[in-house]
């Protein structure tokens, strides 16, 4: 079984795209390189960015179900509507729960660190990326080759991901539970 799964399109993803693009111009977008669609109370943008991992206690921080409310600000929004469809999508297609969902940004010329999740895997939806932007799971190279579309990672392998481009790459994550 391959590492990325191409799944399906998803029509409104642009719309959504443009809609969080406002929000990322402020100082916790700009330090985190991540913006919260989840919450744990349904009112905080950057609840539950970065790692739910302490690397220096060696202990989870927060399991991904605690931020499973979707904020206020995109209630009644296309960005609920796409929610809701990878949430129906996840449950009726792989019995999984969608926990916090997040717009991540990886910079160009950085990567992650070689890690692995406790989560078997996370839904995916690039809505900028190239050709240069990929992941490497167990030493073989991934890419989301296509925008605008669901994709099933495998995040229980040894994994990173890497922009070796000049431009900025932003996905959609949504955590499983």
């Amino acid at each position: 079984m391959s590492a990325v799964e191409k799944l399906i399109e998803i029509k409104n993803a642009d719309t959504v795209y443009k809609l969080l693009l406002k929000y990322v111009d402020c100082a916790d977008f700009k330090k985190w390189k991540q913006l919260s669609l989840t919450s744990s109370d349904g009112n905080s943008l950057f609840d539950g960015v970065g790692s739910l991992y302490n690397y220096e206690k060696k202990e989870f921080i927060a399991p991904t179900e605690k931020f499973n409310i979707l904020n206020n600000v995109f209630v009644s929004t296309e960005v609920e509507s796409l929610y809701m469809f990878v949430k129906n999508f996840a449950m009726q297609n792989y019995q999984v729960n969608i926990g916090r969902v997040r717009l991540m940004r990886l910079e160009p010329k950085t990567c992650l660190t070689y890690h692995l999740d406790l989560e078997e895997f996370r839904f995916h939806v690039p809505l900028i990326s190239n050709e240069k932007c990929f992941f490497v799971v167990n030493d073989l190279v991934y890419r989301m080759s296509d925008t605008s579309t669901l994709y099933k990672f495998k995040t229980n392998l040894l994994h990173t991901a890497v922009n070796a481009s000049t431009e900025i790459r932003d996905h959609l994550v949504f955590d499983t539970y």
